[in-house]
């Protein structure tokens, strides 16, 4: 089905993506591993023509359709929405394509639709603009619109990645079930416990190099792969706090963080209301719910990043929001992870 042999493609300059050989049958099911950096997300990129190939060979069957999930395709129907705003001229507010009509331009089958609709829970959705969901929202509908068109080839770039863990046991469920069904398969992982085990084949990348490849018991019994999970098995030390850093004035006593009866709305949506909540020093939260409840919202109250700030009750480290204050002497004490500013999937907040 697909054949690579001596391939060198370029990503950027002075960097390329090398495999030696690999071989992918129909019917088969591989997954692909490495960690941030190793060319994962490039590999994927070769099996929609991204990437100028400078030498070597890759052979795909002719007529192989293939689809691919991915942060990248995500990005793109973001893009192609953006391009459809054409607010400034009407004045209209463009809420995006509603998603019935992003799977209707896949698929009329309204019975299929209905059924992943119901499996991936965005029946609340299902009228809305594309621009108005949840970044994991948005990723389901990325993977639909993938199940409901057929395809010879699935690559899944780090399928699990942005969605709440029901969602993620109905992936896996479906992603099992194709298997079965022999539908081959391409799974680009961070890490080998999120591999099924019914996958029968592995590569291993590093440095944009296909290191190893084959059948996955060989492969996690070769020497090169053994030191990459032991290295990676090792704990993590953090650095001690730079000396530069701006010290927070706060009373050892008093809370990081303070939200009372918390609200935020839009004209068609209550995302959250009534919400208590305060953090103390030297406290660690974890805040979890479904895709769309309001997770990333209410990190982005606490950051300044959404305007309903200061609309709310909010103290941080001892500053009222709306009282006069500078975002950055906030932000300063922030240390922020989240996809808007560094393509992670798990929006966090460090103090």
């Amino acid at each position: 089905m697909i054949t690579i042999e001596n391939l060198h493609a370029t990503l950027y300059k002075d960097t390329q993506l090398s495999i030696s050989e690999l071989t992918i049958k129909q019917g088969q099911s591989w997954a692909f591993i490495g960690s941030n950096g190793s060319g994962k997300s490039a590999f994927s990129s070769l099996f929609n023509n991204e990437l100028t190939i400078k030498s070597g060979h890759l052979k795909v069957l002719d007529n192989l359709a293939i689809s691919i999930v991915s942060f990248e395709e995500q990005q793109r129907l973001i893009d192609r929405e953006k391009e459809r705003d054409d607010s400034d001229i009407t004045n209209i507010v463009f809420e995006g394509t509603p998603v019935m009509d992003l799977f209707s331009e896949v698929s009329q089958d309204q019975s299929a639709i209905n059924n992943w609709v119901e499996k991936f829970n965005l029946k609340h959705v299902i009228d809305k603009g594309f621009r108005k969901l949840s970044t994991g929202e948005s990723r389901k509908v990325i993977i639909i619109r993938a199940l409901l068109q057929t395809h010879d080839l699935l690559v899944f770039d780090e399928p699990f990645d942005g969605l709440d863990a029901q969602s993620q046991q109905h992936l896996y469920a479906t992603l099992t079930k194709l298997h079965q069904q022999n539908q081959s398969m391409i799974l680009i992982l961070n890490r080998l416990d999120e591999v099924p085990e019914w996958v029968q084949h592995m590569g291993f990348l590093h440095n944009c190099q296909l290191l190893a490849q084959g059948e996955k018991n060989a492969v996690l019994e070769s020497d090169i792969v053994k030191a990459f999970l032991t290295f990676n098995n090792q704990a993590l030390h953090l650095p001690e706090r730079d000396g530069c850093a701006p010290k927070l004035n706060l009373d050892s006593k008093e809370p990081l963080v303070t939200l009372n009866n918390g609200k935020v709305a839009y004209s068609d949506r209550l995302i959250f209301e009534k919400l208590n909540w305060t953090i103390q020093q030297g406290e660690h939260w974890v805040v979890l719910g479904p895709n769309g409840c309001g997770k990333s919202t209410l990190l982005n109250l606490i950051s300044g990043d959404h305007p309903q700030c200061y609309a709310n009750d909010l103290t941080v480290f001892g500053i009222k929001r709306g009282s006069g204050e500078s975002i950055w002497d906030i932000k300063q004490h922030i240390g922020i992870i989240s996809s808007a500013y560094s393509g992670s999937t798990k929006p966090a907040l460090m103090f």
